[in-house]
C-alpha cells in the first residue's frame, strides 16, 4: 500500500496560502517514490476568527473549518494527507481489521490513522534525515496522536479484558 504525503514545496507554500483568499493545488506523492499520485484542489476562505478549506480530491469534496492559530497549516497539511490516505487504503485496511472494527464510522477512522501513521513515519524520517528538530517533533507528535486513535479503536472492539480489570 502506497502512502501519500504532500510534496515538499507544499508545506511552506500551504503556510501562506492558509492566511489568503483563493484556490490553490497541491501534489500528493507516494511517501517511498517520490511519484505524484494526485493532486488536491484547496479553496481557501478567510473568516475572522478561522479559516474554511474546501478540498476537491479525486471523486471527493471536503471541507474543514480550522481555528486560526499558529499550527494552522501544519493541521491542514495532516486532514490533506488524511484524506488522501483514506481514498487510498481504505478497502485494504477494512477488510485486514473487519473483524476488529464493526462500525463503517470507526472503520473509516482506523484507515485514516493507519495512513496517517504511515504518512507520519515518513515525516520523521525525513526530519531526522535534515536533523530538523521542530519537524521532528510534529512528527512525533502526529505519530502519537495516530497510535493513540488506532489503540483506542482495536480496545474499544476487542473481546479480550485484561486479567484483574472489570469488564
Amino acid at each position: 500500500m502506497r502512502t501519500l504525503c504532500l510534496s515538499p514545496c507544499s508545506r511552506p507554500q500551504l503556510a501562506s496560502q492558509i492566511t489568503q483568499n483563493g484556490v490553490f493545488k497541491h501534489e500528493l506523492r507516494d511517501a517511498l517514490a517520490g511519484t505524484v499520485q494526485a493532486i488536491a484542489t484547496l479553496a481557501v476562505e478567510q473568516g475572522k476568527h478561522n479559516v474554511v478549506v474546501r478540498i476537491e480530491l479525486g471523486d471527493s469534496v471536503n471541507s474543514i473549518t480550522l481555528s486560526k492559530q499558529a499550527d494552522t497549516a501544519e493541521r491542514l497539511a495532516c486532514f490533506l494527507e488524511e484524506l488522501a490516505n483514506a481514498e487510498n487504503s481504505a478497502s485494504e485496511v477494512s477488510e485486514q481489521f473487519a473483524v476488529i472494527v464493526l462500525r463503517d464510522d470507526a472503520r473509516r477512522l482506523f484507515a485514516k490513522s493507519i495512513a496517517g501513521y504511515r504518512c507520519a513515519n515518513a515525516d520523521l524520517n525525513k526530519a531526522i534525515d535534515a536533523e530538523n528538530w521542530v519537524a521532528i517533533n510534529g512528527a512525533q507528535g502526529r505519530r502519537d496522536m495516530h497510535a493513540n486513535t488506532i489503540a483506542l479503536i482495536a480496545n474499544m472492539y476487542s473481546a479480550v479484558t485484561e486479567e484483574g480489570a472489570r469488564p
